[in-house]
């Protein structure tokens, strides 16, 4: 009965429709999915109970329980990767709000590593091969130490040699790094506390680092890679009385990345209010970079946003002052005022590099969005006759601690997926702190803007 009213429809009707849904959503139809006739009209009309032979008849590929193909599949992580200008990590698919998201091909493919396989973007190294390689590793950076490479100076080079990393490493083999290398490397000695170390060899080693990176001032991971057999955190501390950060600011440098090993939140927290007591005021972002006890500003502003939000979680009345930048009003090259500090710096990029903007503007004057849209876009650019819409989430983070901080998230999330829905996603750059703070406006812009 439930059928009569579509005996009107041929086959060729019915395969239409499904076409048309490929055609209006960019993916196969699950048989959950395809309405108005339902699944049951085809099993009827096609004389099946299998839902990949009646796609097959319509010349699309069969689907798996999520609705996706695997070429369908395929074909959006080389789309998404072309579009980051690298491999994306399962961060970057929450970040951007991406579907289908990393677990789909996770279980589609048994292995995030083997779906960039066989798109074709990273050759698939299979477990046993990636073991081969971790001892090979091990080997070569005992000899080249005399000792036993330390989990620092392994897991900086571990993803560059196809190996494991240490916690794989350690699993996979049911053993303990120490007791791993003694087995690869059994005529030396295990890594214990070296008394040769001093502090003149480590700073010496820590400039020639910074001298190869510079302008980019390294994090400590980076300085591990620059080095090749950096010192370790720990030895950097103990010889010097003074942590990597601390270093780079003694030899005049802004740290970059975070400090965070030594303090947890509530301990930035409590620094933050030492401070400003002492102060008698908001302090400023050099002063919180010159202060002994305080992290960097970079640190704060991953984890909590400007300045005007940690006051909020201090219940510190936020006064702003256009001398002071982080958090604070200040201004670009242009003269023009900006809220923060981080919208001075990109600004000013785009003034150096010769990029029009439009910042401050209006969601309804972008395509496909409402005219009763009422928020405000960070930066319109335009480069090469190619338009961009920039947001800098300055305040996102991941953590659930506090009410303001899940609202912005809530808000930015929501931006990115006004911009997807209405099909301007490929228009897009969205910055997050941890982008930011770790990689130079080059790198950040240079995949959107230099793209075929």
């Amino acid at each position: 009965m439930g059928t009569n009213k579509y005996m009107s429809l041929t086959k060729e009707d019915l395969l239409d429709k499904i076409r048309e849904f490929y055609e209006e959503n960019g993916k196969v139809p699950s048989s959950k999915e395809i309405k108005n006739p339902t699944s049951i009209v085809y099993y009827n009309r096609f004389e099946t109970n299998k839902w990949n032979e009646i796609l097959t008849l319509a010349g699309l590929f069969p689907v798996h329980e999520k609705g996706y193909s695997k070429e369908y599949l395929i074909e959006k992580l080389i789309e998404f990767t072309k579009k980051l200008g690298k491999i994306p990590t399962r961060q970057d698919f929450k970040n951007y709000n991406v579907s289908p998201c990393h677990d789909v091909y996770y279980k589609k493919f048994g292995s995030f590593e083997m779906a960039l396989n066989e798109a074709g973007i990273k050759k698939f190294i299979p477990t046993e091969k990636r073991i081969e390689n971790s001892k090979a590793l091990i080997k070569k950076l005992g000899e080249a130490l005399g000792r036993y490479p330390t989990v620092q100076e392994y897991d900086s080079q571990w993803d560059s040699n196809n190996a494991l990393c240490r916690r794989d490493l350690d699993r996979k083999l049911n053993s303990k790094y120490n007791d791993i290398c003694k087995e690869i490397i059994p005529n030396l000695k295990a890594n214990i506390v070296h008394n040769g170390y001093n502090k003149d060899d480590i700073i010496k080693d820590i400039l020639s680092c910074v001298k190869k990176s510079f302008p980019i001032i390294p994090t400590y991971s980076e300085y591990l890679e620059l080095s090749g057999y950096g010192y370790t955190y720990r030895t950097i501390l103990k010889f010097c009385g003074i942590t990597y950060n601390e270093i780079l600011k003694e030899l005049g440098y802004i740290p970059r990345g975070t400090t965070t090993i030594r303090r947890s939140k509530d301990q930035m927290i409590y620094d933050f209010i030492k401070l400003y007591k002492e102060l008698e005021r908001i302090p400023t972002a050099d002063e919180i970079n010159s202060c002994k006890y305080c992290a960097s500003h970079p640190t704060y502003a991953s984890h909590f946003g400007g300045i005007e939000d940690i006051c909020l979680i201090c219940d510190i009345e936020y006064i702003p002052n256009e001398n002071n930048g982080f958090g604070y009003i200040t201004k670009d090259k242009n003269g023009d005022y900006c809220k923060s500090h981080a919208e001075s710096v990109i600004t000013n990029y785009f003034i150096d590099n010769a990029i029009t903007y439009d910042k401050e503007y209006d969601y309804f004057k972008i395509p496909n969005f409402s005219k009763k849209d009422k928020r405000k876009l960070d930066w319109r650019i335009i480069y090469k006759d190619k338009v961009f819409y920039v947001e800098y989430f300055g305040c996102y983070t991941n953590s659930k601690n506090a009410k303001m901080q899940k609202s912005y998230v809530q808000k930015a999330d929501k931006k990115v997926r006004d911009f997807k829905n209405n099909g301007l996603l490929d228009q897009c750059i969205f910055i997050y702190p941890k982008e930011y703070h770790t990689k130079t406006l080059e790198e950040i812009f240079n995949p959107y803007l230099e793209r075929e």
